[in-house]
């Protein structure tokens, strides 16, 4: 019977590989933005690629798209831009919110870009560059911004993302960070900046603090407050984590770090079959992230599923081959199932990549003395 606080521990520490990633998450006002919620004010529609300006009617359908954007009504939007560009194919200010507001229209916006660099574009364009990780564009993107525009917090924090991300300039992080407080001392995105960099730093309570900050300015800012909650797990508080996650959830069922780190945290409090339903569901959102599957194998572990820890695993050791949650719950998995050489190999894997792992964990200590004395 293996300890239910060892397979805690591994789960703990395959969550604070998946907190490394969130650090590598999307821009801190992604989702305030034309992309994922309000669009930035554009003026009066006017086409750079046209003499004269639109027509009236169009004007009007171009408005009317602007304001469906910033409700956040994408198909609205779309639906009145591409009318616009049924009669004027090459109408920037239309390209832009169709390029902003359509999964898969990228292109649409560095068209409009090209014709009419307004900055709102500029802007929204670092938004999408962020989701790919495109750390160097969205820091072109946002100093041409800068070069036209007042600095705003959003926009700092966006910069100060990008700093930290590309190139781990942790100064200009922490600099935009300050500057954007300065600006907004309420600007949650500026705050989730900061705890960011503190925890690049290594202060994991100024993280903590800065954190909390960003939530309390605005509980229903998503990122920050998966990202608290997904703290708060691996600090080992499940019940606080559990109170800010399931708010995140019943608001958007698909964001990968608040199922990850919920699943984590019910299975801290036993809850096995839905901790099961969270990882598994955290994992196919997310499958370039190997933590997730890492976890769901430690959580069958705990279940004695033994079969469907190894599948899990496999799925995680597919993306990181020297995964070592992973290997250490293939490798107990398989000695439950006999295959006892599969099990050794995976479990003196572990011992080699991970010395202090096998000195601290029971149960991969009492596996590796079992299989060595065959």
């Amino acid at each position: 019977m293996r300890s239910p606080a060892l397979f805690a521990l591994c789960a703990v520490l395959a969550l604070a590989g998946a907190l490394v990633a969130v650090w590598r998450s999307p821009a801190p006002d992604a989702e305030r933005s034309g992309v994922g919620g309000h669009a930035a004010p554009v003026g009066t529609p006017r086409s750079a690629a046209l003499r004269e300006p639109l027509a009236p009617h169009l004007r009007a359908l171009v408005s009317e798209a602007q304001l469906a954007g910033d409700r956040g009504d994408h198909l609205r939007a779309v639906e009145l831009a591409e009318r616009v560009l049924a009669v004027v194919p090459d109408e920037p200010v239309a390209l832009a919110i169709r390029g902003s507001c359509l999964i898969g229209a990228e292109g649409d916006l560095d068209r409009a870009i090209a014709l009419a660099p307004l900055p709102w574009m500029l802007r929204n364009r670092a938004t999408l560059r962020s989701r790919r990780r495109d750390w160097p564009g969205v820091l072109a993107d946002l100093e041409r911004f800068l070069r036209d525009e007042p600095p705003t917090a959003l926009v700092l924090a966006q910069r100060g993302e990008a700093r930290l991300k590309h190139g781990g300039d942790l100064a200009g992080a922490l600099e935009d960070a300050a500057a954007a407080i300065r600006l907004d001392a309420r600007s949650a995105p500026a705050w989730r900046l900061l705890a960011h960099a503190r925890r690049t730093q290594g202060e994991r309570e100024g993280a903590f603090a800065a954190m909390r900050k960003a939530v309390s300015i605005d509980a229903e800012y998503l990122p920050a407050a998966e990202e608290l909650g997904a703290m708060c797990v691996e600090a080992g508080d499940a019940d606080e984590a559990l109170r800010l996650l399931d708010a995140v959830v019943a608001r958007d069922p698909d964001r990968a770090l608040a199922r990850g780190a919920r699943g984590t945290a019910l299975m801290f409090k036993g809850r096995q079959p839905e901790a099961v339903e969270d990882l598994a569901r955290a994992a196919a959102l997310q499958p370039e992230d190997p933590s997730w599957a890492a976890n769901l194998a430690s959580a069958h572990l705990r279940a004695a599923a033994w079969s469907e820890a190894c599948a899990a695993a496999e799925r995680a050791l597919a993306v990181a081959p020297d995964h070592v949650i992973a290997l250490r719950a293939r490798g107990l998995g398989r000695e439950a199932l006999g295959d006892l050489d599969g099990a050794r190999a995976d479990l003196e894997r572990v011992a080699a990549l991970d010395p202090r792992r096998t000195e601290s964990d029971m149960a991969l200590r009492e596996a590796l003395a079992r299989l060595r004395a065959r």
